[in-house]
């Protein structure tokens, strides 16, 4: 049975936008909610349908539900945009019908925000739109049900662009699903002639940096500019991924504390954390870099008396293997 067939019903393909913001840590105020979803439906017209951008319960709002029931048209896109700058995301398939032999062939298009995270000094949210199967017809009962040896198979393009807004999506559906016809279809593995390279982590210890105790931690739930300590890599002057340094290493967080008891949420607080990798020392670990030449630039951020980010140390990394690496720290400037 689905677990959520109100909103899922058997997804296909999606797009998922992210929306974060902090008062504290720049680093963290990325992605928007796009205002609006257009989308080509089955009376082969183009529909337009308001997202709220900034949601206010962690409870999914509704924005396209199965009682709905929006089918895509024959030119089988969907698309989140935003009308003022021509910001657009979109996927078009390459037909609407032809997926499964029954009732619940068909596109149908399911779509909802949700506040995930709402504390004093940070806001995560997402914005989602499915494309899933029709498995709902006004005045027919819904079927909630996936056979275990359900599989579809299909050709599905994402399309992004900055300023031409769901006119592109939808011009750009008629071009795909005309040459998508052409194209050979392989049912085995066609990139056996790639090497897959090696992957290797990195972890580096840093010394000689104080700072408050899950200074990014604090400085982001409570909105505080609390001194911490964070790294970043860079591989050939191009920026590769950055974090924040501490003993206690942060692992999946669960932030959704409705209708828990206080035993619940501190279980949920306690969880948050990585205690297999408590450290004596601060550190943090880059997993997944492929072997090359790798520069790591540690700072420290949020100073009481200065928003600046220090420059306070760093190491040259040639990285064949998983290694560690140790870095001691100065005050910038000395």
């Amino acid at each position: 049975n689905i677990e959520d067939p109100d909103v899922l019903d058997g997804a296909y393909t999606g797009i998922i936008t992210i929306k974060a913001r902090s008062t504290t840590i720049e680093k963290m105020n990325v992605g928007d909610l796009l205002p609006n979803l257009n989308l080509y439906d089955e009376s082969e017209s183009i529909k337009e349908y308001y997202v709220p951008s900034d949601p206010e319960t962690v409870t999914k709002e509704l924005i396209l539900t199965t009682e709905d029931d929006i089918d895509l048209g024959t030119r089988g896109w969907v698309s989140l945009s935003d009308p003022t700058t021509g910001k657009v995301h979109g996927l078009i398939m390459e037909s609407n019908t032809g997926f499964v032999e029954g009732d619940d062939d068909g596109i149908q298009i399911k779509s909802y925000v949700k506040q995930n995270i709402k504390l004093p000094g940070i806001e995560g949210d997402t914005g989602s739109v499915f494309l899933g199967r029709n498995a709902y017809e006004k005045g027919k009962n819904q079927i909630t049900v996936i056979p275990q040896d359900f599989n579809v198979n299909f050709n599905v393009l994402f399309i992004t662009d900055e300023d031409e807004g769901y006119e592109k999506v939808d011009s750009e559906s008629e071009i795909f699903q005309t040459l998508i016809k052409t194209f050979p279809v392989f049912r085995e593995n066609v990139t056996d002639g790639e090497e897959e390279k090696e992957k290797y982590s990195l972890t580096v210890s840093v010394h000689l940096a104080p700072s408050a105790p899950m200074g990014s931690l604090l400085s982001a739930a409570l909105g505080k500019n609390i001194p911490y300590i964070s790294a970043e890599l860079y591989k050939e002057d191009s920026f590769k991924s950055a974090g924040s340094v501490g003993r206690l290493p942060i692992g999946s967080i669960e932030l959704d504390f409705e209708d828990k008891s206080i035993f619940q949420i501190l279980k949920s607080i306690i969880g948050m954390f990585d205690w297999r990798n408590i450290s004596f020392f601060k550190k943090i670990r880059f997993p997944d870099l492929e072997p090359g030449t790798y520069v790591v630039k540690i700072l420290k951020e949020n100073l009481l008396f200065n928003r600046e980010k220090q420059y306070i140390g760093y190491s040259i990394v040639e990285l064949k293997s998983n290694e560690k690496v140790r870095v001691f720290c100065r005050p910038q400037g000395s």
